[in-house]
Parts: structure tokens; C-alpha cells; sequence
């Protein structure tokens, strides 16, 4: 039987497909109303473990449905996408325009686009954290430059 490692420990296959259904049973028992205190009673744990069990279960279904989600939407801009493509390859500017926005929007849901940080030292030393999200290289190094100018000159002793 297989095995895999799970928060430094080696728990079987069988193990894990206990837990889940641990989790969907302590779900299934919050979704009829049922205490934590109840639940607890019923699978023989304590109240805040049924608690976890529930907690968890829900993250992961949560967890599954944004996943899916975006998929959905890529896959969606992938059909957008193919059917402008020949347009904007001959050079029709509208397509080749609304292509670029679809890779962009494609880039913002896989997250390529992850802001910029750029540090430098402030007053006492410290580091200051400037995040610029989206923005042209230009741009940024106006920012910088502002924030170096407001920046206190070194003196020479």
C-alpha cells in the first residue's frame, strides 16, 4: 500500500480516506444542526475536535469550488481568446487590443502580475516597503526617485 508523508509523519492511504470521511460525517451532522457539543458525543471526540473536523472539511470544499472556478474562467477567456486570434494577427488593431487585455486578465487570475516591492532604508535605518501593483517600469522609477528625494541627504562628517 502506498504511503505519503503528511506534517512529518507517514499516514496510509487508508488512513487519509478515513479522515475524509471523518470530516464529511462531522459535516454532514452541522448541516442537519446539530451542536459541536452533539457531533463530539456522536463520533466519540471532543466538541472542539468536531469543531476541526468541520472547519476542515469546509475549507476544502471551499478550497475545490474557487479552483474550479477559475479554471472556468480561463477556459473562458481561452475560447475569447481563439476565436479574436486571426483578427489580430492580420493587424486589426480592436482585436489585437482586446487580445492583449484577455492575456492580461489570463496573467491576473494565474498571478503573473504580482506587485513590485522596492526597499530602501528610511530615517532610523529602517527598511520602508513600497509596493507598486501594475505599473510601467517608468513609472516605477518615478516613484522611487520621489521617495528618494523625500528621503533625508547623508551628511559628510
Amino acid at each position: 500500500m502506498a504511503q505519503r508523508t503528511l506534517k512529518g509523519g507517514l499516514i496510509k492511504d487508508a488512513q487519509l480516506e478515513k479522515s475524509a470521511k471523518r470530516r464529511a460525517e462531522a459535516l454532514g451532522y452541522r448541516k442537519h444542526g446539530y451542536t459541536y457539543h452533539q457531533i463530539g458525543e456522536w463520533m466519540k471526540c471532543s466538541h472542539v475536535t468536531a469543531y476541526n473536523l468541520v472547519k476542515k472539511s469546509i475549507k476544502d470544499i471551499y478550497r475545490e469550488d474557487a479552483c474550479d472556478l477559475v479554471d472556468l474562467e480561463l477556459a473562458r477567456l481561452d475560447d475569447l481568446q481563439a476565436s479574436i486570434a486571426e483578427q489580430a494577427l492580420a493587424g486589426n488593431l480592436q482585436a489585437l487590443d482586446a487580445y492583449l487585455k484577455i492575456m492580461d486578465r489570463r496573467a491576473r487570475y494565474v498571478g503573473i502580475n504580482a506587485p513590485t516591492k522596492l526597499e530602501t532604508t528610511g530615517k532610523n535605518g529602517d527598511a520602508i516597503k513600497i509596493d507598486i501593483p501594475d505599473t510601467t517600469p517608468e513609472r516605477q522609477l518615478a516613484a522611487l526617485a520621489l521617495l528618494l528625494a523625500k528621503s533625508p541627504k547623508p551628511t559628510i562628517s
